[in-house]
């Protein structure tokens, strides 16, 4: 769920050599409830965190109450709820907090784009435009919002862009022949490429890829491009890429595009006001 050395490197980072202000004034250390409220309506991602946090740090906390990933939040509702040691739960709460106002606020963000283009055939996808260290989870609150992963790296999914297309531009047809040396190299992984014009996705056709990105294309030749795939026998997916808001995904959608890749539900999410209060048991 979360990386050990990432979390204990986290951890070191807001404790440190201890957590002073709970060691002087938290004498018997007893057992409490931690319950979190959300300010704002949104979608919860990551709620159960808290666990993987407890036990980092050699503790444990028993759940009383948990909403999944994909919920509602209701300003105001206790979304969460936990029992432990006081300072056990004053040690976990601000990296607690921090990664869940984080997550829920991607959650929340993609479902509003995801909800804009309900609609339509198009889905929403992300982007590997994360924070550093948290894109696994970032990429699980996509999830959580209603949207789709995209490749989760460099590693699992053949994405050629223009700078790859670079070293083929001495061929007659740079785009066959960079999805041909793709497809040798491994036959496994989707193969998807990326075109800047009408023109360059007829070459990239010839390849026969799986999607085709359509990068900053706008929405009449996007319109022209899917009427053109969708008279082929071998039909890959068209994918709109390229600077797309909320304000301008529903003309995207409309165009009738089967994906829409959106790198602002990740890089700019807006984190969702959430808060811990302690109360005794």
């Amino acid at each position: 769920m979360l990386n050990p050395s990432w979390l204990e490197h986290c951890l070191k980072e807001d404790i440190g050599d201890g957590d002073v202000t709970t060691e002087a004034l938290i004498v018997g250390d007893r057992v409490v409830q931690a319950d979190i409220l959300p300010r704002e309506a949104g979608i919860a991602c990551g709620l159960d965190l808290a666990l993987c946090i407890a036990e980092a740090l050699g503790g444990e906390l028993q759940t009383l109450h948990l909403l999944n990933d994909g919920s509602a939040l209701i300003a105001g509702d206790v979304c969460a709820s936990f029992k432990g040691p006081h300072s056990l739960l004053l040690k976990v709460e601000r990296l607690y907090l921090n990664l869940i106002q984080r997550l829920c606020g991607v959650s929340s963000q993609t479902q509003r784009y995801v909800e804009a283009i309900a609609h339509t055939k198009a889905k929403v996808f992300d982007t590997r435009k994360t924070t550093p260290g948290l894109r696994e989870l970032e990429k699980r609150a996509v999830l959580a919002g209603g949207g789709h992963n995209h490749r989760m790296g460099l590693h699992d999914a053949f994405l050629i862009k223009e700078n790859h297309i670079q070293a083929y531009r001495h061929q007659p047809n740079p785009f066959l022949s960079a999805l041909e040396a793709a497809r040798c190299s491994r036959q496994d992984l989707p193969l998807i490429i990326e075109v800047e014009s009408l023109d360059e996705m007829e070459l990239a056709l010839e390849g026969l890829p799986d999607v085709i990105l359509l990068d900053n294309l706008s929405p009449d030749l996007m319109k022209e491009a899917v009427s053109k795939v969708s008279k082929l026998e071998d039909t890959p997916e068209l994918e709109a890429s390229g600077g797309i808001r909320l304000e301008t995904i529903v003309e995207v959608a409309e165009t009738g595009v089967d994906r829409i890749s959106v790198g602002a539900i990740t890089h700019s999410a807006p984190p969702l006001d959430l808060s811990l209060l302690i109360r005794e048991i």
